[in-house]
């Protein structure tokens, strides 16, 4: 009976565990064709590198960010070529003008820098510096093929319901022209 009772037990947990991963499967399939499909402009990004970045201008004595950066505009190049762009989905191809993610994943693409773009970056920098958890602002945005749009960029880490996490930021960007 006792032998009977623990295969009964097992079987009883495999079957848990088996729905369990299914459904954290599908879950994850559902969420992975949200983002692929939606019809916005998403972005995946880390600014964990960027956090260390001004970690260092801080203990450097740095107090003022954005006057530092207007003194030294090397230091927002600098900046810029620290976040990463971990993931985009389709409709962020198209907003950039790209063929595939693979000309966007990876360090920001120098062609979508210029000075029109600059001021949406020193306000990312600025979120991290001061420790926000979103924003919102309207930007001046340049495509791959050096087109300007205008749009409205919301920044957010995924921190809602835990420590402030800049590996893994949420950009999305609404084309607005």
């Amino acid at each position: 009976a006792s032998l009977l009772l623990q295969v009964g037990l097992f079987a009883v947990a495999r079957l848990v565990i088996v729905r369990v991963t299914d459904d954290v499967k599908a879950t994850g399939s559902l969420y992975g064709n949200l983002f692929e499909n939606a019809p916005i402009s998403l972005w995946r990004e880390d600014f964990s590198r960027v956090a260390a970045w001004a970690q260092g201008l801080r203990q450097a004595g740095v107090q003022d960010l954005r006057s530092h950066l207007a003194a030294s505009p090397d230091l927002l190049t600098e900046a810029i070529g620290l976040i990463e762009v971990l993931d985009i989905n389709s409709a962020a191809v198209a907003l950039i003008g790209a063929t595939d993610k693979s000309e966007v994943i990876g360090p920001v693409a120098a062609a979508t820098i210029g000075e029109e773009t600059l001021p949406a970056f020193i306000e990312q920098l600025i979120a991290v510096w001061e420790g926000l958890d979103q924003i919102a602002i309207e930007v001046q945005g340049r495509r791959l093929d050096g087109h300007r749009f205008t749009g409205v960029l919301n920044w957010s880490t995924t921190s809602r319901f835990g420590p402030r996490d800049l590996s893994n930021v949420i950009v999305t960007i609404d084309d607005i022209t």
